[in-house]
């Protein structure tokens, strides 16, 4: 419309349905709200595979003079199905989710400035809304309602008749997390990020053929203490008009994102497979959930370690489930919480014990007691060392502690760290290239080599807070000893008390106690065999934080510093080749030396780089000037990698409503891809019909960890130049 204004709307609806695949770490029932508000009822957990999306756009652009301008952008994207992967809390359910973007830029000469805000929803009002996104491991529905504000102005001025020119500014950014305590849990009042910084960027003509190019950065934040500078330098020389040879260091940083130091939200449920456990059922015991947990800013997380007088790991101090339901702080000692395991469910434990030595006494007939009164005995029996247990007050000594993170030993209470505060990370790289033309202007080629060290910030989250248990040795002696007093105490009561109810004979009585008395110790025997693997094989108390929010024993993942850099070098190149104006061969290759570096671990494995250390494409392309006809093919590869990147972690064992499972790596990806297009140049500016098919031969290969292998997809596109 004229010179001085114009505008713009587009808009694109896509439906489909995804290709479909069960992660065997999601249950399969969940805990979901049926209505807006209802209570949370079991339902079964299906995934939806459909994917639907839509978004659209408009812009305005008014140019006052020629060095003014001002851009007004809005959009919104909708998407009502979808799945979506998260690292701590693995897969969620799309539901309605919806992002709108509000953008204005303003230009007057070459002073620019530009904001913009992003607004999130996913679809639920509050946690008991069932119309909005969800986790697919434990049916949580997700509130988010968050905004990001982003403010910048820049300026640019020029030196030496356009040989030297200098740009240089200010930007700021404000995340605001609004997520009805879900995503940031118990941090929802103080999840606020400020980020603030300034940067001038030079670049001047040295020679006719060598320009260097200098850039400084400066930024600070609400979330980690001190700034951050991040300078940045280029020489690059034109060996000759189309060809040139490129030398930079670059110093980047980043800081952790919101969630690493606010998140606060469940991610598995019953860790400890209590409810897996057919053997367990009679105890009903109380699961321990997995909750994903943000590193605190500028603290970091530090173990309560208060508890130096009764601990029996140290100073340090835990929850259990068994002792006030985990409300109460107590020392980390497998001596204080065992006893109150054994109270927890004592008509369990009798019921147990009284079974086996109900078979075990069953000789007794011969002294002409019934069936009847042997199990009154054996309950009596049972009952008399499930009471001496429960009520004994075992020392540190007795009853040994030990600790274990997740299933792994830990050496002894020194293994348990506190964890720093998060930091930013930084990554120093520097780079060689050659870029140019060759044989006539046919050959394109662009090849760089770098190197980069890379320190700081904060690995994916992993679990951090250890389990208690008993001693397995020392329980059993502790267990035996006191169900061998338990008995020789019980026995003659028990026979008093049956011949005073004339229950029983003076000669049944003696006969009775001779008998008893000989297998009193294999019955205190019997008593250690059968508690002890129940008794030191289940999690006594979870030693936690100091921290507000820690107030029961559920385990914490949570981000980890790293304090470690480690270097990686690779090169890349890419190459094309024009045969005719028609037919082109294009080649890129990707190669990084390391993917895993056992120097850092994250959980019980080594970081990752989650990405393949080789990739490489061969294209052939084919597009006539005279006809419109097009074809492309491609060749695509990239190597098998390992995985390390919160749930999904490949090689690792992990526990499921099915049986322990794991992710396998992510295998070799050697695909081939096809393209047909056709252009009818003689309606309206133009009309394109084009057939795209990816992995034509429909091998499957999953992209990732958790997530579906790819097959066949063909994609058609019609397009209209107006």
């Amino acid at each position: 419309m004229g010179d001085r204004f114009g505008y713009k709307l587009s808009g694109e609806y896509m439906s489909g349905d995804d290709f479909q695949f069960k992660d065997p770490g999601e249950p399969d029932s969940i805990a979901r709200p049926l209505t807006p508000g209802g209570a949370r009822t079991r339902v079964r957990n299906q995934r939806d595979f459909g994917f639907e999306r839509m978004n659209g756009e408009a812009r305005m652009d008014i140019r006052p003079t020629a060095n003014s301008e001002f851009i007004t952008t809005v959009s919104m994207t909708k998407v009502p199905s979808a799945i979506e992967l998260t690292g701590a809390n693995g897969a969620s359910q799309i539901r309605n989710w919806s992002y709108q973007n509000f953008q204005q830029r303003i230009r007057f000469g070459r002073l620019f400035m530009q904001g913009f805000a992003n607004i999130s929803n996913a679809g639920n009002q509050d946690i008991g809304d069932s119309r909005g996104t969800f986790l697919l491991r434990n049916g949580q529905p997700i509130v988010d309602k968050s905004r990001v504000y982003t403010g910048q102005i820049q300026h640019g001025v020029g030196f030496n008749k356009g040989r030297t020119d200098f740009i240089y500014g200010v930007d700021y950014i404000k995340t605001n997390p609004q997520t009805g305590n879900t995503i940031n849990g118990n941090n929802e009042a103080v999840d606020n990020v400020t980020e603030y910084g300034g940067y001038v960027q030079g670049k001047t003509a040295l020679t006719s053929r060598l320009d260097f190019l200098g850039a400084l950065r400066v930024d600070r934040n609400n979330v980690i203490d001190g700034q951050f500078v991040s300078p940045r330098a280029a020489l690059t020389y034109k060996a000759a008009e189309n060809q040139s040879l490129r030398f930079t260091f670059n110093r980047s940083f980043n800081t952790p994102a919101n969630f690493s130091f606010f998140l606060d939200l469940p991610s598995v449920v019953d860790a400890a497979g209590f409810r897996r456990n057919p053997s367990l059922a009679p105890f009903n015991l109380p699961t321990y959930d997995v909750i994903a947990t943000g590193n605190r800013p500028k603290v970091g997380m530090a173990f309560d370690r208060s508890c130096a007088t009764t601990s029996g790991y140290g100073n340090l101090c835990m929850r259990s489930p068994f002792i006030s339901n985990g409300s109460t702080v107590v020392g980390a000692s497998a001596a204080t919480a065992l006893p109150a395991f054994v109270s927890f469910r004592a008509p369990v434990f009798t019921g147990a014990l009284a079974q086996g030595y109900a078979a075990s006494l069953a000789g007794l007939s011969a002294l002409g007691l019934t069936p009847a009164q042997i199990g009154g005995l054996a309950q009596a029996l049972g009952g008399a060392v499930v009471t001496r247990l429960a009520t004994a007050a075992p020392t540190n000594a007795q009853i040994g502690t030990v600790g274990r993170l997740g299933g792994a030993l830990l050496a002894g209470p020194g293994a348990v760290q506190d964890l720093p505060a998060l930091n930013a990370s930084f990554d120093n790289t520097f780079e060689v290239g050659y870029k140019g033309l060759g044989m006539g202007g046919k050959l394109t080629f662009d090849f760089s080599g770098w190197a980069q060290q890379r320190g700081g910030g904060a690995i994916t989250a992993s679990l951090v807070t250890p389990w208690i248990f008993a001693n397995p040795g020392q329980t059993g002696a502790f267990v035996g000893a006191q169900a061998g007093a338990a008995i020789a105490a019980a026995i003659p009561a028990y026979i008093t008390a049956q011949l005073q109810a004339g229950a029983i004979t003076p000669a049944q009585a003696a006969g009775l106690a001779q008998a008893l008395g000989a297998s009193g110790t294999a019955l205190a025997t019997g008593a250690a065999t059968s508690l002890t693997p129940l008794l030191a094989g289940i999690p006594l108390g979870t030693i936690g934080f100091d921290d507000p929010i820690n107030t029961n024993y559920n385990l914490r993942a949570t981000y980890r510093r790293v304090d470690k850099t480690i270097n990686v070098w690779g090169a890349d190149l890419g190459m094309s080749y024009q045969f005719t104006p028609d037919f082109a061969l294009d080649w890129t290759g990707s190669l990084v030396n390391r993917t895993v570096f056992d120097e850092l671990q994250v959980g019980t494995s080594p970081l990752s780089l989650n990405a393949p250390g080789a990739k490489t494409t061969v294209t052939a392309r084919y597009q006539s000037q005279d006809t419109g006809l097009g074809f492309e093919g491609r060749w695509r590869y990239t190597d098998a990698f390992s995985v390390n990147s919160g749930v999904y972690e490949s090689g690792v064992t992990n526990p499921s409503n099915a049986g322990p499972f794991q992710y396998a790596p992510v295998p070799v990806n050697n695909q081939f891809d096809v393209q047909f297009s056709k252009r009818f140049a003689n309606v309206g500016k133009g009309v394109m019909f084009s057939i795209n098919v990816q992995n034509i031969f429909d091998n499957k290969v999953p992209t990732f960890v958790g997530v579906p292998a790819l097959g066949r997809l063909a994609l058609s596109k019609l397009s209209y130049t107006f």
